[in-house]
């Protein structure tokens, strides 16, 4: 079936699922051009996978890039499912949102001594930095950064010091790097160090240390791994194109070799290289994994055809990128 042939609704989706198992089974890398309604495919094959018995709801993980995504992503799901079976069944076990937060839950849930810790929002960890700073040491940072930065301009000492002790910790737990390798001084690998000792001892996680703990007890324990691929059998992955190499490594620790991982993107979309996120996670992708099966969604259904063809004449100045064009 010639997808440029197919309008763009979940009854004709379905059909390409029942043409094509490739599309349910096994790993699937779904290349979503701006406008394709990714979102309308991705709900709809997650529905199909139950109303179809492939999977159970407590089986699948569907990650999104945020919050206000996952409720859009699930609202859709129940209402697809309904669709298909005819009634809304119950998918409460179903896991829609955040990888951060999946890694919270899934420490509660197979590692016990996190059941009683808390989570520092961006504001609470501010404010509890800010309240330790002379036990981490972060008066020796500043000294550091005065001799070798200019400070921002509109930013107190404090708040400079503070977002930039943050930025560096999360780039050492996303890229998963040593902390020498981030900061040129010896005052850094020391305060973040005193840091994460006492989160432990307060029982607390930041967002980024809910993903390094998660992966660290994943890659450590080899009957945590099994119990959570034995509980997690079905993967998605949206916005692929902006996943950091933690948030990948996550991924590939969930799928294993030869899981049911779908991932969906455009990198021709990638806008958070900035904050950590690789391309090549999903240029590499069919390299990486076994048995990839590509599904291409090219037409924008968004946009005028002036805008797609100033699209197209842009985005093919990318010089490593997918072979693809965007079609109306």
């Amino acid at each position: 079936m010639d997808i440029k042939a197919v309008k763009n609704n979940a009854h004709s989706i379905y059909k390409l699922f029942d043409k094509d198992p490739r599309l349910t089974n096994g790993n699937l890398q779904i290349i979503a051009c701006a406008g394709a309604g990714k979102t309308e495919f991705i709900s709809a094959r997650v529905a199909y996978l139950i109303a179809k018995r492939l999977a159970k709801p407590e089986n699948i993980v569907a990650f999104t890039f945020t919050e206000r995504a996952a409720k859009e992503l699930k609202f859709r799901i129940r209402g697809k499912i309904k669709e298909l079976v005819g009634h809304q069944p119950d998918i409460g076990d179903i896991y829609v949102g955040t990888i951060h937060s999946f890694c919270f839950e899934l420490l509660k849930e197979f590692v016990p001594g996190y059941r009683g810790y808390d989570v520092l929002d961006e504001g609470k960890r501010y404010a509890f930095i800010s309240s330790i700073r002379n036990e981490i040491g972060l008066y020796s940072l500043l000294n550091w950064l005065q001799e070798n930065s200019r400070k921002p301009y509109g930013l107190t000492k404090e708040s400079w010091v503070i977002n930039t002790f943050i930025r560096n910790v999360d780039i050492v737990r996303e890229e998963m790097l040593d902390p020498e390798e981030v900061c040129a001084c010896d005052e850094f690998p020391d305060s973040m160090a005193a840091y994460d000792k006492i989160l432990k001892e307060r029982r607390f996680l930041d967002f980024s240390s809910m993903m390094s703990h998660a992966v660290h007890h994943l890659t450590t324990n080899q009957e945590t791994l099994d119990e959570v691929r034995k509980r997690f059998t079905h993967t998605t992955v949206d916005e692929y194109q902006d996943i950091n190499p933690i948030q990948e490594r996550l991924i590939n620790l969930l799928a294993g070799k030869d899981g049911n991982l779908c991932v969906v993107g455009d990198d021709d979309q990638s806008i958070y290289q900035w904050r950590g996120t690789t391309i090549k996670n999903i240029l590499t992708f069919q390299k990486r994994y076994k048995n990839v099966y590509t599904h291409r969604l090219p037409i924008n259904y968004r946009s005028t055809d002036g805008i797609i063809t100033l699209g197209n004449k842009l985005i093919i100045r990318n010089t490593k990128r997918l072979k693809k064009s965007m079609d109306s």
